[in-house]
């Protein structure tokens, strides 16, 4: 049974519900489908499938499918932008998995991420790094967006792997982290062309330390004035090829990570060449600045250790967990009509949000019931922001602790992130039957005589009958006046709040097409409106 919220009424009315369908849904998780032989990324794409998932968000590491990513040279004679030039062997989990998620009718969002090889990048005090992230060739990079935009146009087949590749120092790393080597070449799916990806995001996080340097602002070298170099040359590289691909940017990280990145609002800023006042900005780093191309903005507005509406504090006003997302839609909005990012930056995609559980996590005071209904509830403020295109969960299942030590971080050395609908040995979690068919449930304005139920059913297809049903402490459940028929699988209703008292649960039963019942599971009524509009 899940917990139950309690609080003070907040200020505030909400709006009616706006006639609106669901959201696209992103869940990315490279350990289980990158990392495991075929029989295994099937079975997790199955359960994606199952779970009502429409897109899976998989990494496209420069740094593991180029040639030869830790030298400091190039290697001669090679043509970055042609698919056929790389190591066959080292695209075989990438290949696998675009394939089989095709086959099961998924679509991919395929992000062009980290790290760099060696020769593209500089070095970090002197040292080459197997995490190559500093002072990134943005031209090189665009190079690489073309053979991905090639190899996935629809059109392209593999030239025989001719023999296994040694993984890169940054692939060794990997395999160390999520357990296993990517499955050999001959365990591949079907021959024949590559099916087609036609969304693309570029890079990963780049206001974060570990995966962009240097981070610092107003600089010609900084991480906006670098990033934007890069998304230039990688948009421009994937339009020539496919000139009706999806090229999504920025990807930021929701907090300013204690000073040693930039906090997403100001990096948006940076990135538009725009202060503080959106004022343009005369700096060298802004010289010639053109609009910031893209058709969507995407960011991980994780909030770990809040409820899912929870503000930014005070002294950390750029930060953007979910509930800062009106601010951070205003400012992409004021910056396209001030014609520093182009239109398609209006539109924003979440392809990363989630909450670690305690139990497996120890870093963590959120339990298992607090994952289940936080879900739901977030993915309700996300829908009620029109500009808002997808809501993401990360990941299928928690991923471990690694034998080794990953990292220099106190919480994570071990490299583990236990925010999965699944433990990690595949069990579920209370949040995957939530993630499957959810509720939200608050007051619909300030006198909480009324009560706004919002749903969202990810299986099933067709028309659907769902009756709501509502359990007091103690008590027993009991239908609610009135039904609600979705073909979206969006639950919207407003209901009297009488006779449902303080640490009520309410469920859906839903009847299907074809006469099959099913219930949710219960969720707590919240006692005050959520403050995101």
């Amino acid at each position: 049974m899940l917990g139950v919220v309690a609080g003070a009424l907040g200020a505030g009315t909400a709006p009616a519900f706006a006639a609106r369908g669901p959201l696209a849904t992103i869940v990315q998780d490279d350990a289980q489908l990158l990392h495991r032989a075929p029989e295994q990324v099937a079975a997790s794409l199955d359960r994606l499938r199952d779970l009502g998932v429409d897109t899976v968000r998989i990494t496209a590491g420069w740094s593991v499918l180029t040639r030869d990513a830790d030298t400091d040279a190039i290697p001669a004679d090679f043509d970055q932008t042609d698919p056929a030039a790389y190591e066959q062997a080292r695209f075989t989990g990438l290949d696998t998995a675009i394939r089989l998620a095709d086959e099961r009718g998924l679509r991919v969002l395929l992000d062009l991420a980290f790290w760099a090889p060696q020769w593209a990048a500089g070095r970090e005090d002197g040292e080459p790094t197997p995490r190559a992230r500093r002072g990134v060739d943005a031209q090189a990079y665009g190079r690489f967006a073309t053979a991905l935009a090639r190899r996935y146009d629809g059109t392209f087949t593999p030239p025989p792997a001719v023999e296994p590749v040694p993984p890169t120092a940054d692939g060794s790393l990997l395999d160390q982290l999520f357990g296993t080597a990517p499955p050999p070449a001959a365990s591949a799916p079907s021959a024949g062309p590559l099916p087609r990806v036609a969304r693309f995001s570029l890079w990963n996080e780049p206001n974060h330390p570990a995966f962009l340097l240097p981070q610092t602002a107003r600089s010609a070298d900084g991480s906006p004035a670098l990033y934007r170099r890069m998304v230039r040359a990688a948009d421009a590289a994937i339009r020539a090829v496919q000139p009706d691909a999806t090229v999504l940017i920025g990807g930021l990280a929701s907090k300013g990570t204690n000073g040693r990145g930039i906090a997403p609002l100001r990096f948006v800023r940076e990135l538009a060449c725009v202060d503080g006042k959106l004022r343009p900005l005369r700096t060298a780093a802004c010289r010639d600045f053109r609009p910031v191309p893209g058709d969507g903005f995407t960011i991980h507005p994780y909030s770990l250790s809040t409820p899912p509406d929870a503000r930014p504090s005070a002294s950390q006003p750029d930060d953007t967990p979910l509930g800062a997302l009106p601010k951070l839609i205003d400012t992409l909005d004021r910056l396209v009509r001030a014609g520093r990012l182009s239109r398609g930056l209006r539109d924003v995609w979440i392809t990363e949000y989630g909450y670690e559980t305690n139990p497996p996590a120890r870093t963590t005071t959120f339990g298992l019931d607090d994952q289940a209904r936080f879900l739901p509830w977030a993915e309700y403020l996300a829908w009620r922001q029109p500009r808002v295109r997808a809501f993401a969960q990360f990941l299928l299942r928690d991923l471990p602790p690694a034998a080794s030590v990953q990292g220099q971080s106190d919480r994570r050395a071990f490299g583990q992130w236990e925010s999965g609908l699944l433990f990690a040995d595949g069990t579920d979690k209370p949040a995957a039957a939530a993630f499957a068919a959810g509720l939200f449930v608050r007051p619909a304005d300030r006198t909480g005589r009324r009560l706004a139920v919002w749903g969202r059913l990810r299986t099933g297809t067709g028309l659907r009958t769902v009756v709501l049903e509502a359990r007091a402490p103690r008590g027993t459940w009991r239908r609610l006046p009135g039904t609600v028929r979705t073909r979206s699988g969006v639950v919207t209703r407003t209901l009297p709040a009488a006779g449902i008292a303080r640490g009520s649960l309410v469920r859906m039963r839903v009847t299907a097409a074809d006469g099959t019942v099913s219930v949710s599971p219960a969720f707590p009524v919240l006692h005050r409106p959520s403050p995101l509009r």
